[in-house]
């Protein structure tokens, strides 16, 4: 994010999380290129209303989606709560998809667009304990290698560099 705005791209940050997202927006209090947005990418309506409030506030729709949005448990499968499967399944995976049909919905056609989604190296080499976290990102990977699923736009496979929680 840092480096976006550093280079003049105007940045939308969508979380869950109004105290974090209240944070970010005081340490960039003179960033007008900062658009902080609660929304949790696992209700089709918040995403949908998320991708409105962009639009409105700029006057036109995003060119780049970095999706980054996921949860862990630490639990192994015999062990994980259903709904904690589903969570982070809606969130992981759901949310992925999600995040990219509205940015297909809400971007300029005519002008060049690329979706980035961030995995992780729990993709390839599955951690102890990871409950679905592993899984969720293994199938994000493959997708994201294989096409992008979006009228052949350019999707990235992104490994993260940081260690997964334990």
């Amino acid at each position: 994010m840092q480096a976006l705005l550093a280079s003049g791209c105007r940045v939308a940050v969508l979380d869950h999380d109004s105290d974090a997202l209240a944070q970010l927006a005081s340490s960039h209090s003179g960033a007008r290129r900062l658009l902080p947005i609660r929304a949790d990418v696992s209700s089709p309506a918040a995403v949908e209303a998320a991708f409105q409030t962009l639009q409105q506030h700029w006057g036109a729709g995003p060119s780049v989606l970095v999706n980054n949005a996921a949860i862990t448990s630490t639990a192994p499968l015999a062990e994980l709560d259903p709904a904690v499967w589903e969570r982070q399944l809606q969130i992981n995976l759901s949310g992925y998809l999600r995040m990219g049909q509205a940015f297909y919905r809400h971007s300029d056609a005519g002008l060049p667009r690329a979706i980035v989604n961030i995995a992780s190296i729990s993709a390839q080499n599955a951690q102890p304990l990871s409950g679905g976290y592993s899984m969720s990102k293994n199938v994000l990977t493959i997708s994201s290698r294989r096409d992008s699923g979006f009228a052949g736009w350019d999707a990235r496979w992104a490994p993260s560099r940081a260690t997964p929680q334990q």
